[in-house]
């Protein structure tokens, strides 16, 4: 069997492009190598105003507002300067954890029609004697290797994309980041309007606060690379000593403690792929 599609990765991207093509009419296969659902730890999630007019239209964005309080505005700290910038009226932003709403992205592509296949790892490609990719192979959760046909093969599996390794999808306009970035959940103190989110700089220090669902916030701390490799023999007790050092968060935190651990990426690159070739696409 053939399908129209095949894409790879069924995360934001690749669970919202199965939704809108199954949609069209298409048959779509949603492959994931994770065993589903999970987290995505290496997110922020706030999702803007135009992003939820997006959750709208692939039917999950009431259920995402239900669950997470409505950020109508942000307090930007900038040195010694402060300002207040609100949203357009009616229009929030959302912050819900991506274990939760991964999985509304991946019931709604197979509400619409897409298969869903969690536990199934691409490991090379299928191709005509012209090059022109076809397919895929598929290792599974139960040992085999499958071979997968399709129309077009669809890379939605992140800036480390095997889809994109696979074709060699040239690189251009890259840059290693110049600051790393920590995060952690915390119950959201309560002094905090749960309509504001919170975006700190002084000097060469960056942070941020967004509300999150069941009265959690998220709070991140991006240090510059060069400091943050200080940072690794306790990235822990480091990233809380930065936040006590913020006085805005240390006035709301006081001797509070994360829930949960605390997560970095210390060595980012940033960069722009070839999108298209011959039976392939790559989208996120």
């Amino acid at each position: 069997m053939t399908s129209d599609a095949v894409i790879v990765g069924a995360r934001c991207a690749g669970a919202s492009l199965a939704v809108h093509l199954a949609r069209a009419g298409l048959t779509v296969a949603v492959l994931d190598a994770a065993k589903l659902p999970s987290n995505q730890a290496m997110s922020t999630h706030l999702i803007q105003p135009p992003g939820m007019d997006e959750l709208d239209g692939l039917g999950i964005g009431a259920r995402v507002r239900a669950r997470t309080p409505g950020i109508q505005a942000g307090r930007f700290d900038f040195d010694d300067r402060t300002m207040t910038l609100r949203y357009g009226a009616g229009r929030t932003a959302h912050c819900l954890r991506r274990a939760e709403l991964d999985a509304m992205l991946q019931a709604a592509a197979v509400a619409a029609g897409a298969a869903l296949q969690p536990e199934s790892r691409v490991v090379g490609l299928v191709r005509a004697t012209d090059g022109r990719v076809t397919g895929v192979d598929v290792h599974r959760a139960s040992g085999r290797t499958e071979r997968l046909h399709a129309r077009l093969v669809i890379g939605a599996d992140g800036r480390n994309s095997t889809i994109a390794r696979l074709v060699a999808a040239e690189e251009y306009l890259g840059y290693d980041a110049p600051r790393a970035c920590y995060w952690a959940y915390w119950r959201r103190p309560a002094g905090w309007d749960a309509g504001l989110l919170y975006n700190g700089s002084q000097r060469d220090l960056s942070r941020v606060l967004f509300p999150t669902d069941d009265d959690l916030v998220l709070i991140a701390s991006s240090p510059p690379v060069a400091r943050a490799h200080a940072w690794r023999a306790d990235h822990r007790a480091a990233y809380l000593a930065d936040l006590r050092a913020c006085a805005p968060l240390a006035a709301l935190l006081g001797d509070d403690e994360p829930v949960g651990r605390v997560l970095g990426m210390v060595k980012t690159r940033y960069f722009f792929r070839a999108a298209v070739g011959p039976g392939w696409a790559l989208v996120g």
